[in-house]
């Protein structure tokens, strides 16, 4: 590698001289262009570029399964009515991949069992369209 590198630099130095000693204007440009180029390739080959690495985590954060975020989302629709609304819109999209019809078609039309949804006490109301569900479910089953 010393080697390669000393007669890099000789090389680089030839162009110099004849960049200096040159009769002619473009000439001269032509040896200094060269030795520039000679001189960043050497740059190139000597620079250790450091990349920072991300910094890894020691435990690796759990992902909520499809249950766990249901379940939450049940617990915050008990509080509030956006939840609740959430909650219901999900339960139209169960709907229509169950009887295959479009959403709005169901959303303009509802199934008793979601018309339940909105009567009374929250947890009765969304036990009683569960089990609505349950029965359209195991209907088209034995069909």
């Amino acid at each position: 590698m010393r080697a390669e590198r000393a007669a890099f630099l000789l090389i680089i130095a030839i162009l110099l001289a004849g960049a200096s000693f040159a009769g002619s204007y473009g000439l001269r440009w032509v040896f200094l262009l060269l030795a520039s180029m000679g001189m960043f390739v050497l740059f190139l080959a000597e620079a250790r570029i450091y990349y920072a690495e991300r910094p890894r985590r020691e435990k690796e954060e759990e992902r909520k399964d499809e249950f766990e975020r249901m379940t939450h989302l049940i617990e915050l629709a008990g509080k509030g009515s956006t939840s609740r609304n959430i909650l219901y819109e999900r339960l139209i999209e169960l709907y229509a991949r169950l009887e295959d019809r479009p959403i709005s078609e169901i959303k303009s039309d509802p199934p008793a069992a979601l018309r339940e949804y909105w009567k009374g006490d929250f947890y009765d109301s969304l036990d009683g369209t569960l089990s609505g569900i349950e029965e359209e479910i195991e209907r088209r089953l034995k069909v």
